[in-house]
């Protein structure tokens, strides 16, 4: 999906004061997925630039289950909490994110 065609501008209010600048972009590439195990668990984290990700769209997986991730504020990052990821069977942990265009991403991280 594309917000829009690129452009750049100006844009002028009442009395012609300068009220900003605008560029627009063109966002066709889903999130950013990064991370590894360390103590503690699994720490990912998920960026866009453009168009920023939707919390809600973020699904983690190990095999065919689900697995909770809780959001840490101070580091900005995702972590499977410490007493699921000793649990965890499966030897690939899959994160899918999308934008909030709908641009997805999924990365496979292996984990044992």
């Amino acid at each position: 999906r594309v917000a829009s065609p690129s452009a750049q501008g100006m844009v002028e209010g009442a009395f012609g004061r300068l009220l900003g600048e605008y560029v627009l972009r063109e966002d066709r590439s889903g999130p950013v997925i990064d991370g590894g195990s360390g103590r503690g668990g699994f720490r990912f984290r998920i960026v866009d630039s453009l168009s920023g990700v939707a919390p809600l769209s973020i699904v983690v997986k190990a095999g065919d289950t689900i697995v909770p991730v809780e959001f840490s504020e101070g580091q900005k990052n995702y972590v499977v909490p410490p007493d699921v990821w000793k649990t965890l069977r499966a030897s690939v942990l899959s994160v899918r994110a999308e934008d909030m265009l709908g641009n997805a991403t999924t990365k496979e991280f292996r984990i044992r």
